[in-house]
């Protein structure tokens, strides 16, 4: 079983400093040997992409461990392949090497939308975040308001009565808070766009204010970008990081970035990128007005996140720049490789005349792994090379959940800084740089310098050549400045 302790950071392996044009890194405190681990790390803030969930990964939504049963992953991996649902109910024999999955643990705010792998990580969430955006709460909050809200009607009623007065009910305050729904649905009327006519401005119907909003934020990001239920969740883990004494701009700290609709990489014509980033802009204030409505009423007076959508978009931009991968392998997966490794005999026969069927069954889907996205602040610090001295490969102990582990990959002195590579460094030098477009810098490490090198002496000899990957006429391999080499994300 995977140990679930993090290692941070220790400052005698690596310090966080400021490198000048290049930003903020990590470098080396002492001289480091391959193998060293340097650091573990869940994410700050995560999710599973939608079409993991659809393909049948049930997964902790705070560290992504696999939950439930093995059957009852079976029969969700089935059912997101598109087949059929088993006859009756079966069970698997237990096998040697094969851990199962611990029982699945619901939301303590009732919402039904998540699970956890244990009662540590469910309220590990709703201290985080959740507390702010799970439906169940909200769908409490609109009940205890009505109810209040009728209390306070029914005895305003009976003092009029006894007063003798009449009163009118239609301006009771139980009116006014069934008519709340209505006066949230004004709230988030929004400037045309392209997706005013889509069906998330129809969600929520029926609900009380706080859950129909944030039914409507949550239709809208799927309709649009899941980016955006990422950004709810950093923004409800600020909020609550506020209600803790923490500053503003220290528990902004993590989001450091440029806005999204400048983060965004574009590959079109030049004359169409200013309507291309008008368009994310006009998306991102599509998504924060509906946020607004959403936790508007749990932020402090005049919190900046909610004065205009500046903010928001930085937090954005932090998801297009800083993320990283979330790969876990499936125990479905582990569990028919583990009888595959049982020796032959009486006993593998007896084995597989049970699991053949259910993985003939499955197909391909029985390897299919949960995927997600999250932000981890300290693997954020490591900058890109191509000559990677960090890898950030899990080892068979980390590989059930979804945390980084930060390995040394090469010798480092004391004193150098710490990378890890962004893309695929077998890559010729143009296609490197033209993958790292992405990441809004051009990488300028050692290895890039002296390849660019390589290639203008190149040049000069057989003049007129261009390299196979098409871009040398774009003057891909000049050396860019310093300041251009700044952190991306990892894929």
């Amino acid at each position: 079983m995977a140990s679930r302790e993090l290692l941070p950071l220790s400052p005698s392996d690596g310090r966080i400093v400021d490198l000048g044009a290049s930003g903020r890194g990590v470098v080396a405190a002492r001289d480091l040997e391959p193998g060293e681990v340097l650091f573990k790390e869940y994410p700050l803030i995560a999710m599973q992409h939608g079409s993991s969930r659809a393909a049948g990964c049930l997964n902790c939504a705070r560290c992504f461990r696999f939950v439930g049963s093995l059957e009852t992953q079976v029969c969700a991996l089935l059912a997101g392949a598109g087949g059929p649902a088993p006859a009756e109910p079966f069970s698997l024999p237990a096998v040697p090497g094969w851990q199962p999955s611990p029982a699945a643990v619901p939301c303590p705010g009732g919402c039904g939308a998540v699970v956890y792998c244990s009662a540590q990580c469910a309220q590990g969430a709703m201290d985080s975040q959740h507390s702010l955006l799970c439906a169940g709460l909200r769908r409490a909050d609109d009940f205890a308001a009505k109810a209040a809200a009728q209390i306070e009607a029914e005895e305003e009623a009976a003092a009029a009565e006894a007063s003798g007065v009449a009163m009118d009910v239609a301006g009771s305050p139980y009116a006014v808070a069934n008519g709340m729904a209505d006066m949230a649905d004004m709230a988030v009327e929004l400037p045309s766009s392209s997706s005013s006519d889509e069906a998330w401005e129809a969600a929520g119907a029926g609900m009380g204010p706080r859950a129909a909003s944030l039914a409507r934020f949550e239709a809208h990001a799927r309709a649009t970008n899941e980016v955006f239920l990422l950004a709810a969740q950093a923004v409800a883990h600020i909020l609550l990081s506020l209600r803790r004494g923490v500053a503003l701009e220290a528990a902004m700290a993590p989001f450091d970035a440029p806005p999204w609709w400048d983060a965004v990489a574009f590959d079109g014509s030049p004359s169409d990128e200013p309507s291309f980033r008008l368009q994310l802009r006009q998306l991102a204030t599509d998504s924060w007005r509906l946020l607004v409505t959403t936790l508007g009423a749990d932020a402090p007076p005049g919190c900046a996140l909610f004065v205009d959508v500046a903010l928001y978009g930085v937090i954005l931009g932090a998801f297009e720049r800083r993320n990283c991968a979330v790969l876990v392998s499936s125990p479905v997966e582990n569990y028919f490789l583990a009888v595959d490794d049982l020796e032959d005999g009486p006993q593998k026969e007896a084995v597989t005349a049970v699991t053949q069927p259910v993985l003939d069954a499955l197909d391909d889907a029985y390897a299919t792994p949960c995927e997600g996205i999250g932000l981890f602040p300290l693997q954020a610090m490591l900058n890109h090379s191509c000559e990677p001295n960090v890898s950030l490969q899990k080892g068979e102990d980390d590989e059930d959940d979804g945390r980084v582990v930060a390995t040394v990959a090469a010798p480092v002195a004391a004193g150098t800084e710490l990378c890890n590579a962004y893309i695929d460094v077998e890559l010729p030098l143009a296609a490197r740089r033209r993958e790292l477009r992405e990441y809004g810098f051009v990488c300028v490490c050692a290895r890039c310098v002296r390849e660019a090198a390589a290639g203008a002496a190149t040049e000069e000899e057989e003049p007129g050549m261009a390299c196979d990957e098409g871009c040398c006429d774009s003057g891909d391999d000049a050396p860019p400045p310093a300041a251009e080499r700044r952190r991306g994300k990892l894929k």
